[in-house]
């Protein structure tokens, strides 16, 4: 765990020290995600994740047995995002 105190600038910002980027796996332009529940903040990396639903079946050498609509793909999306507590 890392714990060190840091202030605020005038404009509200704060630098994230090497050892939390690294622990994170982020770098400058990478974006985070902040989850605040009362007082206690916890910063996640965000990584956006490009997948080619067309080439799925051959990655995970599965076939589907019946086809999915698009209505039970975003269902399935905002309850992954419920789950992350982003709805």
């Amino acid at each position: 765990m890392i714990t060190k105190e840091f202030k605020l600038t005038k404009k509200s910002q704060v630098t994230i020290p090497e050892t939390v980027k690294a622990s994170l796996g982020i770098r400058a332009g990478d974006a985070v995600i902040f989850d605040v529940v009362k007082d206690i903040v916890r910063i996640l990396p965000f990584r956006k994740r490009a997948v080619n639903i067309m080439t799925l079946p051959q990655k995970y050498h599965t076939i589907l047995k019946k086809p999915v609509t698009i209505e039970k793909m975003n269902e399935t999306i905002r309850g992954g995002w419920r789950k992350l507590g982003l709805n």
